[in-house]
Protein backbone atom coordinates (compact mmCIF):
# COMPACT_ATOMS: atom_id res chain seq x y z
CA UNK A 1 0.00 0.00 0.00
CA UNK A 2 1.37 3.42 -0.89
CA UNK A 3 2.04 5.81 1.93
CA UNK A 4 0.65 9.30 1.44
CA UNK A 5 1.49 12.56 3.08
CA UNK A 6 -0.77 15.56 3.48
CA UNK A 7 0.68 18.84 2.29
CA UNK A 8 -0.87 22.26 2.71
CA UNK A 9 0.37 25.10 0.56
CA UNK A 10 -0.63 28.73 0.84
CA UNK A 11 -0.37 30.60 -2.43
CA UNK A 12 -2.01 33.97 -2.18
CA UNK A 13 -5.27 33.64 -0.27
CA UNK A 14 -6.54 30.10 -0.97
CA UNK A 15 -5.34 27.05 0.89
CA UNK A 16 -4.78 23.90 -1.14
CA UNK A 17 -4.90 20.64 0.76
CA UNK A 18 -3.30 17.78 -1.18
CA UNK A 19 -2.65 14.12 -0.76
CA UNK A 20 0.47 13.04 -2.65
CA UNK A 21 2.59 9.92 -2.70
CA UNK A 22 5.95 10.28 -1.00
CA UNK A 23 7.81 9.57 -4.25
CA UNK A 24 6.51 12.73 -5.97
CA UNK A 25 6.42 14.89 -2.89
CA UNK A 26 9.81 16.48 -3.61
CA UNK A 27 8.97 17.50 -7.17
CA UNK A 28 5.67 18.99 -6.03
CA UNK A 29 7.41 20.65 -3.11
CA UNK A 30 9.94 22.26 -5.47
CA UNK A 31 7.13 23.47 -7.72
CA UNK A 32 5.27 24.93 -4.76
CA UNK A 33 8.45 26.48 -3.41
CA UNK A 34 8.98 28.27 -6.74
CA UNK A 35 5.38 29.48 -6.64
CA UNK A 36 5.82 30.69 -3.06
CA UNK A 37 9.07 32.42 -3.98
CA UNK A 38 7.29 34.07 -6.89
CA UNK A 39 4.55 35.18 -4.51
CA UNK A 40 7.13 36.66 -2.17
CA UNK A 41 8.69 38.52 -5.09
CA UNK A 42 5.29 39.81 -6.11
CA UNK A 43 4.55 40.93 -2.55
CA UNK A 44 7.88 42.71 -2.26
CA UNK A 45 7.24 44.39 -5.63
CA UNK A 46 3.78 45.38 -4.43
CA UNK A 47 5.21 46.85 -1.25
CA UNK A 48 7.82 48.74 -3.23
CA UNK A 49 5.13 49.89 -5.66
CA UNK A 50 2.96 51.09 -2.79
CA UNK A 51 5.85 53.15 -1.48
CA UNK A 52 6.33 54.61 -4.94
CA UNK A 53 2.60 55.21 -5.46
CA UNK A 54 2.61 58.11 -3.06
CA UNK A 55 4.95 59.91 -5.44
CA UNK A 56 2.97 59.16 -8.59
CA UNK A 57 0.21 61.02 -10.35
CA UNK A 58 -3.33 59.68 -10.39
CA UNK A 59 -3.00 58.31 -13.96
CA UNK A 60 0.20 56.50 -13.00
CA UNK A 61 -1.50 55.15 -9.88
CA UNK A 62 -4.39 53.90 -12.00
CA UNK A 63 -1.95 52.28 -14.44
CA UNK A 64 -0.11 50.54 -11.58
CA UNK A 65 -3.40 49.38 -10.10
CA UNK A 66 -4.39 47.85 -13.45
CA UNK A 67 -1.02 46.10 -13.66
CA UNK A 68 -1.45 44.74 -10.12
CA UNK A 69 -4.93 43.46 -10.98
CA UNK A 70 -3.55 41.67 -14.04
CA UNK A 71 -0.81 40.14 -11.92
CA UNK A 72 -3.37 38.98 -9.36
CA UNK A 73 -5.53 37.49 -12.09
CA UNK A 74 -2.48 35.74 -13.53
CA UNK A 75 -1.69 34.40 -10.04
CA UNK A 76 -5.25 33.12 -9.66
CA UNK A 77 -5.03 31.43 -13.06
CA UNK A 78 -1.75 29.76 -12.06
CA UNK A 79 -3.37 28.55 -8.86
CA UNK A 80 -6.39 27.18 -10.77
CA UNK A 81 -4.15 25.38 -13.27
CA UNK A 82 -1.95 24.00 -10.53
CA UNK A 83 -5.00 22.88 -8.56
CA UNK A 84 -6.53 21.11 -11.56
CA UNK A 85 -3.21 19.39 -12.36
CA UNK A 86 -2.86 18.21 -8.78
CA UNK A 87 -6.46 17.01 -8.65
CA UNK A 88 -5.99 15.06 -11.89
CA UNK A 89 -2.76 13.53 -10.56
CA UNK A 90 -4.41 12.50 -7.30
CA UNK A 91 -7.43 11.05 -9.14
CA UNK A 92 -5.17 9.12 -11.52
CA UNK A 93 -3.19 7.72 -8.61
CA UNK A 94 -6.42 6.75 -6.88
CA UNK A 95 -7.65 4.96 -10.04
CA UNK A 96 -4.30 3.14 -10.32
CA UNK A 97 -4.54 2.18 -6.68
CA UNK A 98 -8.10 0.89 -7.15
CA UNK A 99 -6.99 -1.11 -10.22
CA UNK A 100 -4.16 -2.60 -8.16
CA UNK A 101 -6.59 -3.55 -5.40
CA UNK A 102 -9.04 -5.10 -7.89
CA UNK A 103 -6.22 -6.98 -9.61
CA UNK A 104 -4.96 -8.25 -6.27
CA UNK A 105 -8.45 -9.38 -5.25
CA UNK A 106 -8.94 -11.12 -8.61
CA UNK A 107 -5.60 -12.87 -8.18
CA UNK A 108 -6.57 -14.02 -4.68
CA UNK A 109 -10.00 -15.16 -5.91
CA UNK A 110 -8.34 -17.07 -8.76
CA UNK A 111 -6.13 -18.89 -6.26
CA UNK A 112 -9.17 -19.62 -4.09
CA UNK A 113 -11.04 -21.04 -7.09
CA UNK A 114 -8.10 -23.28 -7.96
CA UNK A 115 -7.88 -24.39 -4.32
CA UNK A 116 -11.64 -25.09 -4.27
CA UNK A 117 -11.36 -27.15 -7.48
CA UNK A 118 -8.48 -29.13 -6.00
CA UNK A 119 -10.53 -29.81 -2.86
CA UNK A 120 -13.53 -30.88 -4.97
CA UNK A 121 -11.30 -33.22 -7.02
CA UNK A 122 -9.84 -34.70 -3.84
CA UNK A 123 -13.30 -35.19 -2.30
CA UNK A 124 -14.56 -36.72 -5.56
CA UNK A 125 -11.59 -39.07 -5.63
CA UNK A 126 -12.23 -40.10 -2.01
CA UNK A 127 -15.95 -40.63 -2.72
CA UNK A 128 -15.18 -42.75 -5.78
CA UNK A 129 -12.61 -44.70 -3.78
CA UNK A 130 -15.16 -45.32 -0.98
CA UNK A 131 -17.80 -46.37 -3.50
CA UNK A 132 -15.35 -48.81 -5.12
CA UNK A 133 -14.37 -50.19 -1.71
CA UNK A 134 -18.04 -50.71 -0.84
CA UNK A 135 -18.67 -52.34 -4.24
CA UNK A 136 -15.73 -54.67 -3.67
CA UNK A 137 -17.03 -55.51 -0.20
CA UNK A 138 -20.56 -55.99 -1.54
CA UNK A 139 -19.38 -58.12 -4.47
CA UNK A 140 -17.08 -60.19 -2.25
CA UNK A 141 -19.87 -60.68 0.31
CA UNK A 142 -22.21 -61.74 -2.52
CA UNK A 143 -19.57 -64.12 -3.79
CA UNK A 144 -18.99 -65.41 -0.29
CA UNK A 145 -22.67 -65.97 0.33
CA UNK A 146 -23.09 -67.43 -3.16
CA UNK A 147 -20.21 -69.86 -2.70
CA UNK A 148 -21.40 -70.92 0.77
CA UNK A 149 -24.89 -71.42 -0.63
CA UNK A 150 -23.58 -73.55 -3.48
CA UNK A 151 -21.53 -75.58 -1.05
CA UNK A 152 -24.62 -76.22 1.00
CA UNK A 153 -26.60 -77.23 -2.06
CA UNK A 154 -23.98 -79.30 -3.84
CA UNK A 155 -21.80 -80.45 -0.99
CA UNK A 156 -18.03 -79.92 -1.05
CA UNK A 157 -16.15 -77.56 -3.27
CA UNK A 158 -15.25 -80.40 -5.64
CA UNK A 159 -18.88 -81.08 -6.34
CA UNK A 160 -19.54 -77.38 -6.71
CA UNK A 161 -16.99 -77.11 -9.46
CA UNK A 162 -18.29 -80.16 -11.15
CA UNK A 163 -21.87 -79.03 -10.82
CA UNK A 164 -21.11 -75.50 -12.03
CA UNK A 165 -19.24 -76.95 -15.01
CA UNK A 166 -22.08 -79.30 -15.72
CA UNK A 167 -24.71 -76.56 -15.56
CA UNK A 168 -22.59 -74.12 -17.59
Amino acid sequence: MKKTLALEVKIGNPFLSLSLSASNLMSHHQTYQRKIDNQRDIISHQQRDQREIYHLSSSERLERQIIREREREREREIIRELSSLIIREVQERERDHQRDIISHHQEIRGREIIRERDIIREISFLIIKKIREREIIRVSSHLWSASSGLTRVFGTGHHVRHSVTYQG
